[in-house]
């Protein structure tokens, strides 16, 4: 008798040891959801924070991109004077440069109907435009053919800063 009350008890302990367990278990588990629902949180607080610097860095950026494009018109239009097509200054070049001819395919139908073969690219099954050749053409007869439209090239001004390397000024004794 004595022995099986020991065993009704020692399983009675069992039992409410893995009861036990098992709400601690539970508890542990409510603990890390709450510690993922406050991760994602800081998540969402983080990207609401980022946008809101991206947006401050954009509005600064818009002001400070106008100002750029004027020092640029003004540097343009002195460029224009002094009919060079580069300047080499300490902290920049300054270029203009012919953007190179373009043409366009406005009516690809007709301008197939009307291609010779020094215009076109043949490949096995498609018959497609060369750009280049077309151009090529154009310079070369100068005559434009059926169905294209030519963009001329522009001047374009450009400006190359020169970034500063390290510290030249330093002092050495």
């Amino acid at each position: 008798m004595n022995d099986n009350f020991i065993e009704e008890l020692l399983t009675e302990i069992e039992n409410k040891e893995k009861e036990d367990q098992l709400a601690y278990c539970d508890l542990l588990l409510i603990e890390a959801n709450k510690i993922e629902e406050e991760m994602n949180k800081n998540q969402s607080q983080c990207e609401k924070e980022i946008e809101i610097i991206k947006e401050w860095m954009i509005n600064k950026n818009v002001k400070l991109q106008e100002r750029y494009e004027l020092i640029k018109s003004k540097l343009n239009a002195i460029m224009l004077t002094t009919e060079k097509k580069t300047i080499e200054l300490p902290n920049g070049i300054m270029k203009i440069r012919k953007q190179p001819d373009k043409v366009e395919i406005v009516d690809l139908e007709l301008f197939l109907k009307n291609a010779t073969k020094e215009m076109v690219t043949i490949i096995p099954e498609k018959l497609k435009p060369d750009l280049n050749k077309i151009k090529h053409y154009i310079k070369l007869t100068n005559k434009m053919p059926i169905g294209i439209t030519l963009i001329e090239g522009k001047e374009e001004f450009t400006i190359k800063l020169k970034k500063e390397i390290g510290n030249d000024t330093e002092n050495k004794t």
